[in-house]
């Protein structure tokens, strides 16, 4: 069984291997992936006016640090991660995080 989040607002996964994975050598994929570098990301939601902390309130969550690299806007979409995986894992739950630590700019 494994997890995989998508930011730190955004649904984590839980999810099991299917009869298929040895084709992926028992692996997926651990996170959503980065849809925008570091240094990218800050630019642009620096550049934006983006709010990270009104962003993680609105959605519940409470964060402890705060750099904008790790924006739920840097990340991919975690349902289109997961249903590209459709056929080495089997989706078993899903949880919202509640609070979230990440680095401090």
């Amino acid at each position: 069984m494994q997890t995989t989040d998508q930011s730190i607002t955004g649904r984590d996964i839980l999810k099991l291997g299917t009869p298929y994975q040895d084709v992926n050598l028992y692996s997926a994929s651990h996170g959503a992936g980065r849809q925008m570098g570091r240094k990218q990301a800050i630019r642009t939601l620096k550049d934006g006016g983006y709010d990270l902390r009104a962003a993680t309130e609105e959605a519940g969550v409470r964060l402890v640090g705060g750099a904008l690299d790790e924006s739920p806007r840097a990340y991919k979409n975690i349902r289109d991660v997961i249903d590209a995986q459709s056929t080495i894992v089997e989706v078993v739950g899903q949880f919202i995080p509640k609070v979230v630590r990440t680095a401090d700019d």
